[in-house]
């Protein structure tokens, strides 16, 4: 039976496709809008996850992006993309490989939760994450200014685990590479790629892929210097304004609101006495996000451009 990739539309399900693509391995395409920045009911109903990407090969149904690129690799390409341990840079590629998700996602992750609560770099309330988001984004920068690729002279599955944080990403989050030079040259070299121009074309079509120096992503909130005017992370009193972005006649949620108390807490968004309120103010703030949020729909992929 053929392959069956789940992909929702502008996220990291962008790998599967892609890999699908560089194995040369058949796949069947399915793809799914998102309802109101999240993966729409029918996406979350085909794993217990609820999270994308999800695959189905026969009986068997997968999610997690790095468990699908596994999956796919050994069990339809011979371990195509993964290096052997006979060889001397299998530690190396080991590392960056887990550091994607582990590392690199969860720094900007956290970085993009502040951001999109109005906190901006000084602001010693976002410090932690902007500055961890600034290491992960230097460590791959040193490592691609030693070799081509992060495992060494040839492309794997650790690199491209790590093109959807510093290109698609930077719809929900603004990343300037211009200090970056090694990460734009390595995206211009998978923009490159015939594989990867074949998956985006058919993942995610008309979407321009942002592999310029200055960010075109400003999906949490063009006005959100008047919202980090306004915002006060010491009390939750007016929570559920305070947490709301208006734009062009459409309620925008902010990422906190899809987080749990403890998340919040450990992003610094909410402090430990206010974290009851917190729980209780969440809830209402969803139930009122009734509009899709502008450019987060069907049109979307119509928004990106290659700087």
């Amino acid at each position: 039976m053929t392959l069956i990739v789940h992909h929702l539309h502008v996220s990291m399900s962008e790998r599967i496709p892609w890999l699908c693509e560089e194995l040369g391995v058949p796949y069947e395409l399915k793809g799914y809008d998102r309802d109101r920045l999240m993966a729409p009911a029918e996406f979350k109903a085909l794993h217990p996850a609820g999270t994308a990407p999800v695959i189905q090969d026969g009986d068997l149904t997968l999610a997690e992006s790095g468990a699908c690129v596994e999956y796919i690799s050994h069990k339809h390409a011979q371990g195509k993309l993964f290096v052997p341990s006979s060889r001397p840079e299998y530690a190396t590629f080991l590392f960056w490989w887990h550091w994607s998700n582990a590392t690199l996602q969860s720094a900007l992750g956290g970085a993009m939760a502040a951001y999109a609560n109005g906190l901006r770099e000084g602001d010693p309330r976002g410090a932690f994450a902007f500055c961890r988001s600034k290491k992960a984004l230097s460590s791959m920068n040193d490592r691609l200014g030693q070799s081509k690729w992060l495992a060494g002279e040839a492309f794997t599955v650790a690199d491209l685990m790590c093109v959807f944080q510093v290109s698609t990403f930077r719809y929900f989050y603004p990343i300037d590479l211009g200090e970056y030079e090694h990460i734009v040259g390595f995206l211009k070299r998978v923009g490159e790629r015939e594989a990867y121009q074949r998956a985006m074309a058919k993942s995610d079509p008309g979407m321009g892929v942002g592999f310029g120096i200055s960010s075109a992503f400003e999906a949490f909130d063009v006005r959100a210097e008047v919202a980090a005017a306004e915002l006060d992370c010491t009390r939750c009193r007016g929570y559920l304004e305070l947490r709301m972005h208006w734009f062009n006649d459409a309620i925008v949620p902010s990422a906190i609101d899809f987080m749990s108390p403890s998340q919040a807490h450990m992003n610094q968004l909410v402090p430990c006495d206010h974290r009851p309120r917190f729980a209780q103010v969440r809830i209402p703030v969803m139930r009122a996000c009734r509009r899709r949020p502008p450019g987060l729909g069907p049109g979307l992929r119509t928004g990106l451009r290659l700087l």
